[in-house]
């Protein structure tokens, strides 16, 4: 069962560093230059809400932790990676990402990693705020 997860988990990792790193074209696409406010369904979160924020050149924030990641944008829908270390004393945070967009409203899920290792599948989601 845990060789599974782990098995999964690297799997989603490749996938989203994949998608990431890919030249993406000139053109917006769906979620790039705005900004969602977003709840994360997690139990080891402990500031949920939360603003993600797309910029132009593919570089993804997160108003909770001071870190940075990437994001690729596909067809309704982006693949992202996020890191923020030193999120507490010698615990670093690694983030995968997924979403699906519905109009203004982005859902999905992703995994985190703590140190290293594995440490949960979380939900969020959220809407375009304004500015």
């Amino acid at each position: 069962m845990k060789s599974t997860l782990v098995r999964m988990a690297l799997l989603a990792l490749v996938c989203v560093i994949t998608m990431t790193t890919v030249p993406r074209p000139a053109v917006a696409e769906g979620v790039t230059g705005k900004k969602y406010s977003v709840y994360i369904y997690s139990r080891y979160v402990a500031e949920p809400a939360t603003t993600i924020t797309f910029k132009s050149d593919g570089v993804l924030l997160m108003s909770t932790y001071s870190g940075f990641g990437s994001y690729y944008a596909f067809a309704n829908g982006v693949g992202a990676f996020f890191s923020a270390p030193e999120v507490e004393k010698n615990k670093d945070l690694f983030m995968l990402m997924v979403g699906l967009l519905l109009g203004d409203f982005l859902s999905g899920a992703g995994i985190t990693f703590t140190n290293g290792a594995f440490s949960e599948v979380f939900f969020f989601s959220g809407y375009v705020s304004a500015g």
